[in-house]
């Protein structure tokens, strides 16, 4: 790009939900196949202050992020990728601020508000939940009951 450093991440995504929570949730052989992309840009003039040899750059790295996805569709539309062609793409952008302060105050307002666990970055590493453990845990009760079950009785199959 003009003036820019990029340099992207393409990160192929595959989980055998079948094998791990025993539920296909109507994927092919149970197996949760997607597609993230991240497209990282940093002004060039950035770049080079913070490869000065012999220096620590201090705070966050003025950055814009492109990120897509794609993947099946998700549990709770209760669309069996076996039997329904398609996919989710998702699509967002975002850039680095130097803190939490410098978020728009109308924001952080509401974070302040109602969701203060945003507030700073997890100090310690926490569990790994995405989507569609989340899912099953919540919604499946832990395997209580089966997704197309759960499709039946929410209208959905």
């Amino acid at each position: 790009m003009h003036d820019e450093t990029v340099w992207t991440s393409d990160i192929p995504v595959r989980t055998n939900f079948g094998l791990t929570l025993g539920e296909s949730f109507g994927l092919v052989n149970g197996v949760y196949a997607a597609q993230e992309m991240f497209d990282f840009y940093v002004d060039d003039r950035e770049v080079a202050a913070r490869t000065v040899a012999g220096t620590v750059p201090r705070g966050a790295m003025k950055t814009k992020i492109s990120w897509s996805r794609t993947s099946p569709w998700a549990p709770f539309m209760c669309l069996p990728e076996t039997g329904v062609r398609g996919q989710l793409t998702y699509h967002a952008r975002s850039w680095s601020l130097p803190s939490y302060l410098d978020i728009e105050p109308w924001l952080r307002a509401e974070v302040d508000a109602a969701h203060p666990l945003y507030k700073a970055a997890p100090t310690e590493p926490g569990p790994s939940e995405n989507s569609w453990t989340s899912f099953y845990n919540k919604q499946l009760g832990k395997g209580a009951t089966t997704w197309a079950d759960w499709c039946a009785a929410n209208g959905r199959a």
